[in-house]
């Protein structure tokens, strides 16, 4: 079997003859679908929040800036080491990347975030880089929400990870994430 250009082996191909066997191909079609189950699982891993799984992260971010409702020309800070779509993505909304700092440690600083936001910002990404998260993302937290900036989090490479007892992509109003690789 060829999924991705590349061939599977007998483990690969259990989940897929699975879903195959099962005939629901797609989400909607009640909840003993695999997607639904795991929708579930991560919501019980966040507390609180609501899981949508997407046939991709990059249509998870188009979807959080759309519902957002951000205008084109504001600026977004975001971190300069993430995955292209992300840029991508804001540009193709006609938003303006403006990127923040990152120390040595490839942390963004709280008061580097206060610094940049100004009147055209209309929202902060920032990315929870090399699974261990971004440990100023508490006071980030607080610092967008006192100035009424929408936060989102990119939690590919930290997906599960805690900090100070809450899950990375927890803190703001947003998070995504791939479960590639």
């Amino acid at each position: 079997m060829g999924i991705g250009g590349e061939l599977t082996g007998a483990v690969e191909q259990l989940p897929v003859q699975r879903v195959l066997a099962s005939g629901q191909l797609f989400r909607m079609i009640g909840s003993a679908s695999h997607a639904h189950k795991a929708e579930v699982e991560i919501e019980a891993a966040y507390p609180g929040m609501r899981c949508l799984l997407l046939p991709s992260s990059t249509l998870g971010l188009m979807l959080l800036l759309e519902a957002l409702g951000l205008r084109p020309g504001q600026e977004v800070l975001i971190e300069p080491l993430g995955w292209v779509s992300n840029w991508s993505c804001l540009r193709r909304a006609g938003l303006k990347p403006r990127f923040l700092a990152l120390d040595e440690r490839l942390q963004v600083q709280p008061q580097d975030v206060a610094a940049r936001i100004g009147p055209q910002t209309g929202a902060v990404i920032i990315t929870h880089l090399l699974g261990r998260g971004q440990q100023g993302v508490i006071e980030i937290s607080r610092i967008c929400r006192e100035r009424g900036i929408p936060l989102l989090e990119d939690v590919a490479q930290s997906f599960g990870v805690s900090i100070q007892g809450r899950r990375a992509g927890a803190f703001g109003d947003g998070a995504w994430c791939s479960l590639n690789h």
